[in-house]
């Protein structure tokens, strides 16, 4: 029963994440570049305490190509979702995210010799509606906010495609805070003057939702490996953990007040869910 109560726990604790998200981040004040910095060393930190206490261990030397694409393709990734949360709602961007499964199955077929079968393909088609069904409004309406998110799932998707052949090296635990701290310095190499946008951060009141968003999304982490040691299989993990798409919709339009086309919202999310698990 261990592993059914993390997983329960993982899938909460990424719906009210992506929450308090979207409360630190629709501040006029708050800094996307900075709360992107700020989120990878946190949830490096997070991690890194869990991974030390699981026994951590150094990557070997030959994957560092890897971990090069990893690096980027995250650090990119997580900088466009913290500026398309700014401008979108958190239940459309948790939406328009799920088009990463579409990314990682296409590159996993194309570079990791996948099989893609006609189940998937009606997946891709069920995720693609809902992505322009929640774009409908009165009209098609592709802003600022909805470029970023499909930028950052993009990303991830192709990310998660080199995590895929670069876990059969290595393990997942010491994996994760690795991969949350390096996307991190490299946005800070990439703009070293962040440095004061992180530390005005620090000091505004977005701050606290911020680090609640970094100690959920920790949670989630933490408790998503922790299931699978305990029993549970990644599919049904994967599965599972689906099930955020939906909860942050509701989520969202009882604590945001994010109840504008809500029937729109719960039709899209049911597309974009049932889309998803045909992908697995």
């Amino acid at each position: 029963m261990l592993w059914q109560i993390l997983v329960f726990i993982s899938v909460i604790s990424i719906s009210i994440a992506n929450l308090y998200q979207r409360i630190a981040m629709k501040e006029e004040s708050s800094d996307a570049y900075a709360g992107a910095i700020l989120f990878q060393f946190i949830l490096a930190i997070l991690t890194g305490i869990f991974a030390l206490y699981k026994g951590f261990n150094i990557p070997p030397v030959t994957l560092t190509g890897y971990f090069i694409v990893s690096t980027i393709l995250y650090g990119l990734g997580t900088l466009a979702y913290f500026k398309s949360i700014k401008l979108i709602e958190a239940s459309e961007s948790i939406i328009l995210g799920s088009i990463g499964s579409i990314i990682t199955v296409i590159t996993a077929f194309i570079f990791l010799g996948e099989r893609l079968n006609s189940q998937q393909l009606v997946g891709v088609i069920l995720i693609l509606l809902s992505m322009v069904a929640i774009s409908l409004k009165k009209k098609i309406n592709f802003n600022r906010g909805t470029i970023y998110s499909l930028i950052g799932t993009t990303l991830y998707g192709l990310a998660v495609t080199n995590d895929v052949y670069l876990l059969q090296s290595y393990d997942a635990i010491s994996y994760v805070p690795i991969m949350s701290f390096l996307p991190g310095l490299f946005l800070l190499s990439l703009k070293p003057s962040a440095i004061k946008s992180i530390l005005m951060t620090i000091k505004q009141p977005s701050i606290r939702p911020l680090m609640l968003y970094c100690f959920f999304y920790g949670i989630q982490a933490v408790t998503y490996y922790v299931a699978i040691e305990s029993g549970a299989l990644v599919s049904q993990m994967t599965l599972i953990s689906k099930a955020q798409i939906f909860l942050t919709v509701i989520l969202a339009a009882i604590f945001l007040g994010e109840t504008d086309n809500l029937k729109k919202k719960i039709f899209s999310t049911l597309l974009a869910t049932i889309g998803v698990y045909l992908l697995l």
